[in-house]
């Protein structure tokens, strides 16, 4: 019996630390993200927004719609992140016409998307 319960109390926190991985894995947490328009005179429209964990190629669709934004001006975007809160994610951003800007932060930043790195 003693044998029993010394493997079950070995085996206890394996398990815990398998089932919080597995929640943090499929936890959702909201974001918040503010774009500024580095365009000195160009209206954009952001159509979608896109996320990945730092140094991940696996992209989720986390925003979409159509959102303007003056040259020159800022939008704040709230939305859920898919698991890693708190952590480093690439942000993509895409217009209307395609173009992307990305940019690795945490949630609540705020990233200015200049001219020159829309692609």
């Amino acid at each position: 019996m003693k044998r029993a319960t010394k493997r079950l109390a070995c085996m206890l926190p394996i398990a815990i630390a398998a089932v919080t991985f597995s929640l943090d894995a499929t936890a959702k947490c909201g974001c918040n993200i503010t774009l500024v328009n580095g365009f000195p005179k160009l209206t954009i429209t952001v159509s979608a927004i896109k996320t990945a964990l730092k140094g991940s190629i696996i992209y989720n669709n986390q925003w979409t719609g159509n959102r303007t934004i003056a040259a020159g001006k800022s939008s704040k975007f709230t939305f859920d992140v898919n698991s890693a809160c708190g952590k480093q994610h690439t942000f993509r951003f895409i217009r209307q016409n395609g173009k992307e800007c990305g940019h690795v932060t945490g949630c609540g930043a705020t990233i200015t998307c200049k001219d020159y790195e829309w692609k």
